[in-house]
């Protein structure tokens, strides 16, 4: 599942939207970053405090945030 880097229109804010996102696409930001997944991809995106084990890091130093909070699966493509 490709994963390409968030590029929002106004810093820290994706309220305005993002730069060449698909209708349907899935934009993640944190204060690390965020990554963008198109809404034909197929797979999961997996997030918590483990950096080295999720592809998007919240509460990285938070012990209240586990190391693999949650995990979001899109199990089918656009149209399907």
């Amino acid at each position: 599942m490709p994963l390409t880097p968030v590029v929002p229109i106004a810093r820290w804010c994706l309220a305005l939207g993002a730069t060449r996102v698909a209708p349907g696409a899935l934009s993640v930001l944190t204060l690390a970053g965020g990554v963008t997944i198109d809404p034909c991809d197929r797979g999961q995106l997996r997030f918590g405090r483990n950096r080295p084990e999720v592809e998007v890091c919240v509460g990285e130093n938070d012990v209240m945030v586990s190391r693999r909070h949650g995990l979001l699966e899109h199990l089918t493509g656009a149209g399907g």
